[in-house]
């Protein structure tokens, strides 16, 4: 896990982990997962880029511009099968 103001990279290996799918949450995430990331994430541009390390799947989310609680909550913590970070606008 890597995190700083306006970057939050979440590392699946997918030889090992299998493949994973993310999910971006304004409001309330899922109950049962578990937290493996909390801070703070600066959007000034209001885009929010989700994407594979190799950057051959990408998909942009637009947000008001501003400054996110952030949270990453997995299904799995050793080999999780989604990836949900969840924002909500401080």
């Amino acid at each position: 896990m890597l995190a700083t103001p306006g970057i939050v990279i979440v590392r699946i290996l997918h030889e090992v982990d299998g493949e994973a799918c993310a999910e971006v949450v304004v409001g309330d995430g899922p109950g049962a997962f578990t937290c493996v990331f909390s801070g703070v994430l600066e959007l000034p541009s209001g885009c929010l880029r989700v994407g594979d390390a190799g950057g051959e799947r990408t998909e942009s989310v637009t947000l008001a511009p501003g400054v996110y609680s952030a949270a990453v909550l997995v299904d799995e913590v050793e080999h999780p099968e989604l990836v949900v970070l969840v924002l909500n606008r401080r």
